[in-house]
């Protein structure tokens, strides 16, 4: 003998209840915030993350010595992004890192024509992002590091 179709559908949208609610406390241990699409890919950059950054020091023999370098590390879906400039030009590129190391995908930036600005220092910043810098993040103290670089950043300060 069947069941007659009122008991059978609560037993089911229990069931799926069950399995909706066990999806979301997997998710929360798991530590995701971001509607189950995984981890923040710019996770160690929490304190600072969204906030407009300027270096306080640079360390580079290439780079330019003139270079106003602002950098911005945010996340937006799951995605995690950079944008910047060293004085001229926005750079901006979708990013990610693991294990302390930066990830940057093909740089696109804007084509301006700053008088007295060299191009080289956006080239040196393209080059410093897509180069694997490893990450520090200290307090809200940002430092990238490369074989030939070492840039800190710290908040605009306003």
């Amino acid at each position: 003998m069947s069941r007659p179709a009122a008991v059978v559908r609560p037993v089911l949208l229990a069931g799926a209840l069950a399995l909706v609610l066990t999806g979301t406390l997997t998710a929360c241990v798991q530590g995701e915030t971001d509607g189950g699409l995984g981890p923040d890919p710019m996770a160690p950059f929490g304190p600072v993350l969204g906030q407009p950054l300027v270096a306080t020091r640079v360390d580079s023999d290439v780079a330019p010595a003139d270079a106003d370098v602002r950098l911005t590390f945010d996340t937006a879906d799951g995605t995690g992004s950079v944008s910047g400039s060293a004085g001229c030009n926005t750079l901006f590129a979708d990013a990610s890192v693991e294990d302390d190391v930066l990830s940057v995908g093909p740089v696109g930036g804007t084509e301006m024509a700053c008088p007295g600005r060299p191009f080289d220092a956006d080239v040196w910043l393209s080059d410093l992002l897509t180069g694997s810098p490893t990450v520090e993040v200290v307090g809200t103290q940002v430092t990238l590091r490369t074989d030939s670089d070492v840039v800190v950043l710290s908040p605009v300060e306003e």
